[in-house]
């Protein structure tokens, strides 16, 4: 008995043996950076072995000592497996040199920790790169309408070569590349939720390209989720290793920018990402209403505990369950976004999500804050009995 395999599954088929490769890439070079990440001390401390003064104590939910770097395998699997395809689009030049100084910097952070705004200007400059090679969004197409964002453009010569300037669309591409940069980074908070959420959205974007006619954009899309994957078994909860800087930040950067190229939507990039945009905006009103800022830059010294993992955990749930709850609710996003995109009802969908988030958001804040104000009312404060046990040495906890 023959069984035909549907269409709309089989025409995925040629891009799997690439997203394998970089899988396999990563997957054995993860190991090898996480011994020299603790070998050259690229490590991340607990909150017991940093000083006191430390702002980003109150943030880390590890007990030990755990090296970094991790984002180094992905990018040593995503570039390695690209050199094996013969069709990159040179529209993608300019994101893949961006992607290396967002990679430069993620070293560069995971050893001396660098601050928000020395960040910024690694993000700000890897974005310029991708707009002066001709990354922009030109227009936007909402509820069925069309909105031309280069109401003026002109071609300026830098260094020798032609860049065509467009207003107010390359400003606008600026602002969503930061945006969707560092909203993913933020939700990299635990143990591969960024990671999960990042391959989630490049097999959802992949699908995308492919239904709008960009097979080439797929490639690249799905080589970058396998890469993810290849390194998610030694990130997966409790991590052995972590994707630091070069991973938190490359996957908003290739996301965002990848999105504009390959043919997909921008209310479609948003139903997917819209989580981590959510959950930006929401820790942002949050930290501007309850500190004193004297300079919008002020955000990007504050660290705390305001994030939606950090809420969900404070509800009592672990870290593999947040894990899940976010990824069931991040995964039910991409799928509305890729069986509606390309449709009318982009912005009917887009609204919808943003108000279902919003609600989710809101919940979760008035349980937390009914769960604080009854633990720190209650009558017992009776501590429990500690269990003393002997913990592995970190050869034995790490050893890959």
């Amino acid at each position: 008995m023959n069984i035909e395999i549907p269409t709309a599954i089989s025409q995925y088929f040629p891009y799997i043996p690439p997203a394998l490769l970089a899988f396999g890439i990563t997957f054995m070079a993860s190991p090898i950076i996480g011994k020299f990440a603790r070998k050259f001390k690229f490590i991340d401390l607990p909150a017991h072995k940093r000083s006191r003064d430390d702002k980003t104590k109150a943030q880390r939910i590890h007990k030990k000592i755990i090296p970094r770097l991790g984002g180094v395998a992905i990018m040593i699997g995503f570039f390695g497996t690209l050199l094996f395809l013969d069709d990159v689009p040179s529209q993608t030049y300019g994101i893949m040199i961006g992607m290396g100084l967002i990679t430069l910097m993620g070293i560069l952070d995971d050893k001396f920790e660098l601050s928000g705004k020395v960040q910024l200007a690694f993000q700000l400059l890897a974005t310029l790169i991708v707009v002066v090679s001709g990354v922009s969004i030109l227009d936007i197409q909402i509820a069925g309408q069309f909105i031309d964002l280069s109401y003026y453009s002109t071609n300026i010569n830098l260094f020798g070569l032609d860049y065509m300037f467009n207003f107010p669309a390359d400003f606008l591409t600026i602002f969503w590349i930061l945006l969707i940069m560092n909203a993913l980074a933020w939700s990299c908070g635990i143990d591969a939720l960024g990671e999960s959420l990042a391959f989630v959205a490049a097999v959802t974007f992949g699908a995308l390209s492919m239904k709008f006619g960009n097979p080439s954009y797929t490639y690249i899309f799905f080589v970058f989720a396998g890469s993810i994957w290849g390194f998610i078994p030694f990130n997966f909860p409790t991590a052995k290793i972590l994707g630091g800087t070069a991973g938190d930040h490359n996957y908003g950067f290739f996301l965002s920018t990848m999105a504009i190229v390959s043919g997909t939507k921008l209310p479609t990039a948003i139903i997917i990402l819209i989580i981590p945009l959510i959950d930006l905006i929401w820790v942002l009103i949050g930290r501007i209403r309850h500190n004193h800022l004297k300079s919008p830059l002020d955000l990007l010294a504050i660290n705390d505990r305001t994030h939606l993992h950090h809420r969900i955990m404070d509800l009592g749930y672990s870290v593999k369950q947040t894990l899940y709850l976010e990824l069931t609710l991040f995964s039910i996003f991409s799928i509305l976004a890729f069986y509606l995109g390309g449709f009318g009802f982009d912005f009917v969908v887009l609204t919808s999500s943003i108000v279902g988030i919003l609600v989710i958001f809101a919940v979760i804040t008035i349980l937390y804050k009914k769960g604080y104000k009854k633990s720190s009312q209650g009558p017992s404060r009776i501590k429990p009995k500690q269990v003393i046990t002997k913990d592995p040495s970190p050869e034995e906890r790490y050893a890959y």
